[in-house]
């Protein structure tokens, strides 16, 4: 199989736009790493929010990608995710292709400085530090320009970092650890003490900041950096006719800051992010609220929203109910067409009223539709379904076509298949021949295991075992054996039709029979414990075999008196011949062979039978 290379294109068929949009922005905002692809996969990191993802796809084919990402989305919907998609963007794109923004540029070693330890080391000067936020930090964020100045207290005197020593070392706390591998990222503050951020370099400064004990505006106002996460309200409410708004709802007298991947409050001086993790994209939810309808309404109750869950708290409006979401059981039909030398497929599937589509056709295509059986449930595509369809139809030796067909070549296997593995899809799918089809199978006949209950006693049961085809054609087991010994699975029946033995069906059977471990009382007949009677009885079902109860019939034949009406018609002038006893031994004969029991008349030593 030849290496698929990784375009755009093929990562927007697989992930749809939907995963597209947020993996653009993901990958926009540095949060793709270590991203390769040795074929058939690719892998990488993401990062989102406090979480750093391992993701990945394994491409086998243009239609068959399978998503490794560790994602809740990926795990709950089995869809390929946004994170995917990122790291395909970042194979494209390396991070080292990104220009940086010139006011914070990116340098791969941190600038030269004093150094800071933990605040046990010896022969180190004990150093706070004081990170100061503008004092009208409402409109520096308005601007998109919001400075940071660093200072640092050494022996009661605050100055600002960047005056310190650069050969000295200072032992600071657990929390300026912290804040000092944050701001490496921004030289500027090193070097002058101070660095004008813009948002997202600003948002992303937050992190380090959180729980530190000396973050002001200005040098008087304390500020508080929460780590822990506020989950907004979601609000979806009904617009009439399926449609539905999603609003996001905040505290009010809040300022919210935010950018492509995650969201802060400001409020009352302390700075809460707005979930723990927000997922790729749900950040436009904050700008305005989305409004949807029909089958895009359908499409964001199944897999948009519960990955919100976790950063939101979704809550339903008036006179709305929120549905269950499920997946969908699709209904396959494998539609077959040919000659006996040569026959094509088609597997098709349906879901609900809509119309059938080729098994994994526009596989990117994440449709969901309302239970027509609950109006309250919503369904998704099940692509695993689908996939394990497909499968099936594979192992039993059809290859795939170019067109998204199957064809399975050479008469042994064609009469094979029809023979055995055709009545096990019966079972499960709705198969459809062609009228050509229908002709030519008429005359394939299974060879299969009959089964005839012949006796039972307190615990056991007696079997006599046959082997026989549609037609009434006996085989011996030895004769089955001689074919198969020559190599063949398949002879001419006596009246012209072909005869298929079911090898493996065989060998399954047999294989029961011996985990029954019977008495075998005479060739063929075996008594087995009552115990095994439902495992013999699947068995058979499963294979296709009949299994007769002749218990029936000899109860009849016992409890019977005379023979049919017209036993000694059929005599004609030998029933005025015959003696009463040989009359009596010509009707007993005739009531075995009228319950289709078999037996010998034997005469005794005084004459009688």
């Amino acid at each position: 199989m030849s290496d698929i290379p990784i375009t755009e294109k093929l990562l927007l068929n697989a992930g749809g736009w939907q995963a597209m949009k947020p993996a653009r922005e993901l990958l926009k905002a540095g949060r793709v790493s270590e991203a390769k692809y040795e074929p058939p996969l690719l892998s990488g990191y993401v990062r989102e929010g406090m979480k750093n993802y391992r993701s990945g796809l394994r491409i086998k084919s243009a239609i068959d990608i399978e998503n490794l990402c560790s994602c809740w989305e990926s795990r709950s919907a089995g869809k390929i995710c946004s994170h995917s998609v990122a790291v395909g963007l970042g194979y494209l794109k390396p991070p080292a292709a990104v220009v940086a923004a010139p006011n914070e540029p990116t340098i791969p070693e941190a600038p030269a400085g004093p150094r800071f330890v933990a605040a046990d080391s010896a022969d180190a000067a004990l150093t706070t530090l004081h990170v100061i936020l503008p004092p009208n930090f409402a409109g520096a964020w308005q601007k998109g320009q919001i400075m940071i100045v660093v200072e640092a207290e050494v022996s009661r005197n605050r100055t600002l970092v960047s005056a310190l020593p650069k050969k000295n070392t200072f032992a600071v706390d657990g929390a300026d650890l912290v804040l000092i591998e944050g701001v490496r990222a921004v030289p500027a503050i090193f070097e002058s003490g101070m660095a004008i951020l813009s948002r997202d370099a600003f948002l992303r400064l937050l992190t380090a900041l959180q729980n530190h004990p000396r973050v002001t505006f200005g040098k008087a106002t304390r500020a508080t950096i929460s780590s822990a996460a506020l989950r907004p309200e979601l609000l979806v409410e009904s617009r009439g006719e399926g449609s539905i708004a999603v609003k996001c709802n905040f505290p009010p007298n809040a300022l919210l800051l935010w950018n492509a991947t995650e969201a802060w409050l400001l409020q009352n001086n302390e700075f809460v992010r707005c979930g723990e993790a927000l997922p790729a994209g749900s950040t436009h939810l904050i700008e305005r609220p989305l409004l949807l309808d029909g089958d895009r309404a359908l499409h964001f109750l199944a897999f948009d929203l519960p990955r919100l869950h976790d950063a939101f708290n979704v809550r339903a409006g008036e006179g709305v109910r929120l549905p269950e979401i499920a997946t969908a059981q699709p209904a396959f039909e494998l539609r077959l067409a040919g000659t006996l030398s040569s026959v094509t497929g088609e597997l098709m599937c349906s879901y609900g009223d809509r119309a059938s589509i080729k098994a994994l056709a526009k596989a990117q295509d994440q449709f969901v539709f309302r239970d027509p059986q609950n109006s309250d449930r919503v369904l998704m595509r099940n692509l695993d379904a689908e996939n394990a369809a497909i499968a099936r139809v594979e192992q039993i030796g059809f290859a795939r076509t170019d067109a998204g067909g199957f064809v399975l070549h050479g008469q042994p296997n064609v009469v094979r298949f029809f023979a055995t593995d055709y009545q096990r899809l019966q079972r499960d799918w709705k198969i459809t021949l062609t009228a050509q089809v229908e002709k030519w199978t008429g005359e394939i006949e299974r060879v299969t295991p009959k089964l005839e209950i012949v006796g039972s006693g307190q615990d056991w049961f007696e079997v006599r075992y046959s082997l026989t085809t549609p037609g009434g054609e006996v085989f011996s087991n030895a004769d089955i054996q001689r074919l198969l010994r020559s190599g063949q699975s398949q002879t001419r029946l006596k009246n012209g039709h072909l005869g298929v033995i079911d090898t493996a069906g065989l060998e399954d059977f047999e294989q029961v029979i011996r985990d029954c471990d019977p008495a075998q009382t005479q060739p063929g007949l075996y008594r087995i414990n009552r115990a095994h009677a439902g495992y013999v009885e699947q068995t058979a079902r499963e294979l296709g075999s009949a299994v007769a109860d002749r218990r029936e019939a000899l109860k009849k034949f016992i409890t019977g008196r005379d023979a049919s009406p017209d036993a000694k018609t059929k005599l004609g002038p030998l029933a005025e011949r015959l003696r009463e006893y040989q009359l009596v031994g010509w009707e007993w004969l005739t009531r075995l062979a009228a319950n289709n029991l078999g037996g010998i008349l034997a005469r005794g030593r005084d004459g009688s039978w």
